[in-house]
């Protein structure tokens, strides 16, 4: 059951009215440190080349208004406006961080997105105190 709710919510996102980018956190580790050995300068933006979702303005006008009405209902806690946001917010060009610094994402998108759901999925924990399982007093 797991498995197939993971593999649906990978494929919302990579059919989905949104299109959203994603990025393996090994790769931005890996970004990071090719950034702070070098002398580059400003801004570099860190994603996978590949995109999940299409753009689909009218299914993503009909998903707000299905969003609002459940809002306002209460059965979810997410205003439409976030969902109009998030469609509205344009695709990073990662063009100069590959070029001055020769940074390649080894991690698709999909993959990315994929391994971050297993993670969820399994409840897994990372070996630092910031990541470990804690128990949080009642």
């Amino acid at each position: 059951m797991r498995t197939v709710a993971r593999v649906s919510v990978l494929a919302a996102l990579a059919h989905g009215p949104l299109r959203l980018q994603a990025v393996h956190a090994s790769d931005v580790a890996r970004a990071f440190a090719l950034a702070t050995m070098s002398d580059v300068a400003g801004p570099l933006n860190v994603a996978a080349p590949d995109v999940l979702g299409v753009d689909r303005p009218l299914l993503t006008r009909a998903l707000a208004v299905g969003v609002e009405a459940t809002f306002r209902a209460r059965v979810q806690p997410t205003a439409s406006g976030w969902l109009k946001a998030a469609a509205a917010l344009p695709l990073m060009d990662t063009n100069r961080i590959r070029t001055t610094l020769g940074w390649e994402a080894t991690w698709s998108a999909r993959d990315a997105v994929a391994d971050l759901l297993a993670g969820m999925r399994d409840d897994s924990a990372g070996p630092t105190p910031a990541l470990a399982c804690q128990e949080v007093p009642a």
